[in-house]
């Protein structure tokens, strides 16, 4: 669907889900949706399909994947599929991107500042989304020449 809209996902691609759940935090049992956000098995959110990430990885080469809400599989999963699938391929996984709502649907560059750790199955990251000369949202940085280019922190 995105794609008949956009155009085909570009090679080497960061796809970011904006399902507006951003918005959520930082209430536990809006995050989760749930009123026992203590049981993750009562976790209900927006999520990428195992099929979804097999796309992405088999068809479009993508090289991050990231959701604005708490996981990029349901909280109840006992399998974890999708990071399964997008972990075997080398893909970068984020989750908890805030403000993916700023960006336009495609044309911006992302950068992800990782933090290296070890003997971990994640960490926490700086997240930036460098938009060309648009300038509406956060923050307006001059560059030289008196160009303009809109860097938001997501």
């Amino acid at each position: 669907m995105w794609e008949r809209r956009y155009g085909r996902i570009p090679q080497r691609a960061v796809v970011l889900m904006n399902s507006g759940w951003d918005s959520r935090y930082p209430d536990p049992r809006l995050v989760f949706n749930t009123d026992t956000p203590s049981d993750r098995f009562s976790f209900r959110f927006p999520t990428i399909h195992p099929a979804a990430a097999h796309f992405l990885v088999t068809q479009r080469d993508v090289i991050v994947v990231g959701v604005d809400t708490a996981s990029l599989d349901p909280g109840f999963s006992r399998t974890f599929d999708t990071h399964v699938i997008l972990g075997r391929a080398n893909v970068v996984m984020l989750e908890h991107v805030a403000n993916v709502g700023r960006l336009p649907p495609s044309g911006a560059t992302v950068v992800v500042g990782l933090v290296k750790l070890r003997g971990g199955s994640g960490g926490p990251a700086r997240v930036l989304a460098i938009m060309g000369d648009r300038c509406d949202c956060l923050v307006c940085v001059k560059r030289p020449r008196d160009t303009r280019a809109l860097w938001t922190i997501l």
